[in-house]
């Protein structure tokens, strides 16, 4: 409550805050031109089932560097030094799709891209507390989280466009690289940037005991595991829905998600303003517990009404993807605000992992329903999970005052 009593004065709109949402929107570019990688696996002649193996390999390695590496990007030195490391070796990585046909070449090469992406998208969560002040930290990353989504909206539509022939999805997935380069220029422009002063003492170290501690406290640990719970979902609907579509008779599965994700990215602009002003615990905790009804009904209700579903998904998407990385950065104390952020990332990795898994294996023994059902379960615990949070948070807050 003193950070963000202190935050009150300072600005949240500024050039560095901006430089860091390109930085946000470059990671994220890296990531959904892979939007062709079923489709690139058949161009190298193996077999999409593999594209699970090569998807958690990924997320292993990205979880691994975040557990790892990302407590000690603690000063900007080491933080600029680990953004342009990891832009250059996820340059690299990217245009080595080009070369990469066999099974264990594409293996390799998925590890190396999940140490790059994580190395990237932890300095650049680690340069938040530096720029992003505690009392807007709700409008920051509802901000952030469409910087995150645009480009998911922008360049699966130019696939199969801009490039053509056999090699089309390599050279796709490759163009990515640019992404890397332009990391660079950016890298100059932050350093040049100076932070606000809520974080004083910025090159102390974050010891082990104080990662410890901010991990057993339990508003922490619920709002990190609701994050793990919530991704486990979305991944599953993510990556099933093309399948669930074609089953049920949708024209354009795709557009199901292309309207989930307009409505989210709406809803982050007409709502960030009260997302400060209101208790991010319950706000969130309302969204999970929305969509856990939702998500049961998609395989109830009829085909044409699946669109109209979907703008349900997005409202309950907008408000509590910000809300997931607020919470944790707001619980944290100054320079572990950006390791908070990590472990919320770590967790988004995870629940990527668990949810095509988990999804893949009740779909082997189940149905449609028993799928959504189970994410539905999931959804509601995670709400009532984020609802006790916030009921010890509340109670902590009157044993200061009192």
């Amino acid at each position: 409550m003193e950070n963000a009593a202190r935050d009150e004065g300072i600005h949240l709109h500024t050039e560095a805050f901006y430089a860091l949402n390109i930085g946000y929107f470059l990671v994220s570019s890296t990531l959904a031109v892979f939007f062709v990688f079923n489709p690139f696996l058949i161009d190298c002649g193996i077999d999409p089932a593999y594209s699970g193996v090569l998807i958690g390999t990924f997320n292993l390695s990205s979880i691994a560097f975040r557990i790892t590496v990302a407590p000690r990007l603690t000063s900007k030195k080491i933080i600029f030094l680990c953004m342009g490391l990891s832009a250059l070796l996820m340059s690299l990585s990217l245009l080595l799709y080009i070369p990469a046909h066999s099974l264990v070449s594409l293996f390799l090469l998925r590890a190396l891209n999940g140490i790059a992406f994580a190395g990237l998208f932890s300095s650049v969560n680690a340069l938040c507390p530096y720029f992003i002040p505690q009392a807007k930290s709700g409008t920051a990353f509802s901000i952030i989280s469409v910087s995150t989504l645009l480009p998911y909206v922008l360049i699966p539509p130019l696939s199969g466009t801009l490039f053509t022939g056999t090699a089309q999805n390599a050279y796709m997935i490759a163009s990515a690289s640019l992404c890397g380069i332009l990391f660079i220029p950016l890298l100059i422009l932050l350093r040049a940037k100076k932070s606000h002063e809520a974080n004083a003492g910025e090159n102390r170290h974050i010891s082990g005991t104080e990662i410890r501690q901010m991990l057993c406290y339990f508003p922490m640990s619920a709002a990190l595991f609701s994050v793990l719970l919530f991704y486990a979902g979305y991944a599953a609907v993510f990556y099933f829905l093309d399948q669930f579509g074609r089953n049920h008779g949708m024209s354009n599965p795709g557009l199901f998600f292309s309207i989930a994700i307009g409505s989210s990215i709406l809803i982050r602009f007409t709502g960030f303003k009260i997302f400060d002003k209101v208790c991010k615990f319950k706000l969130s905790a309302c969204a999970f517990i929305l969509l856990a009804p939702i998500l049961i009904l998609t395989d109830i209700v009829p085909p044409e009404l699946l669109n109209i579903l979907a703008c349900f998904y997005g409202i309950c998407w907008g408000i509590i993807i910000p809300m997931l990385f607020a919470i944790p950065y707001d619980l944290a104390e100054g320079k572990s605000k950006g390791l908070a952020v990590n472990f919320a990332a770590a967790m988004l990795d995870g629940g990527f992992l668990i949810g095509p898994l988990l999804g893949s294996l009740l779909l082997a023994g189940g149905s449609w329903l028993a799928f959504f059902t189970a994410f539905g379960i999931l959804s509601f615990c995670g709400g009532l999970l984020l609802l006790f949070a916030a009921f010890v948070k509340a109670r902590e807050l009157r044993e200061k005052t009192s």
